[in-house]
């Protein structure tokens, strides 16, 4: 232990980081509430709902700083439609429950909902460019906050370790496949 502590010190890093349990160098982890609800799997469903949801304290965060109300709402859109299509899935999984939550038809639903997410997603990208999508008005580049690493640890202290293990989760699930 003594030899993790004095290499923890030499390279200005955590001793967490150095046995892999956090891949933050200064040992930032999540810190998950406990719940009445039984974890199963290790605790995974509390961790990733944590992940996701400081995720999105930043990304709200950040659209607050830009003040786009057309940009929030497409945004959002794409955001909610992830969340709908997620949760259709796993309600319709079992016949059993009962079809009238839903009114689209279950063979159209995921379709039409992908394509209003595309929609919602090229549109964000167009008034991202400075340009107007449509109706919607164009994002200036000076209204744009410069990001970084640095930037959002010290600007959302509870929630960047979140997202940074998002990337890292994503970035791996993209190498794998």
């Amino acid at each position: 232990m003594d030899f993790i502590v004095r290499t923890a010190d030499y390279y200005g890093v955590s001793c967490d980081y150095l046995l892999g349990k956090t891949p933050h160098r200064q040992g930032e982890k999540l810190h998950v509430p406990e719940t009445e609800e039984e974890d199963t799997h290790d605790g995974l469903p509390n961790v990733s709902r944590k992940i996701i949801s400081n995720s999105l304290h930043i990304v709200f965060g950040i659209l607050k700083k830009i003040n786009s109300k057309s940009l929030t709402k497409e945004i959002t859109l794409y955001l909610s439609g992830a969340v709908y299509n997620a949760f259709r899935m796993l309600y319709t999984a079992n016949p059993k429950n009962p079809s009238a939550l839903f009114e689209t038809k279950d063979g159209l639903s995921e379709a039409l909902t992908d394509g209003r997410m595309q929609l919602a997603r090229a549109k964000s990208r167009v008034m991202l460019l400075g340009e107007k999508a449509s109706d919607d008005e164009a994002v200036k580049k000076d209204d744009l906050p410069q990001l970084s690493g640095e930037m959002l640890s010290a600007e959302y202290p509870d929630w960047a370790p979140s997202l940074f293990a998002l990337i890292e989760n994503t970035e791996n699930e993209h190498k794998e496949n």
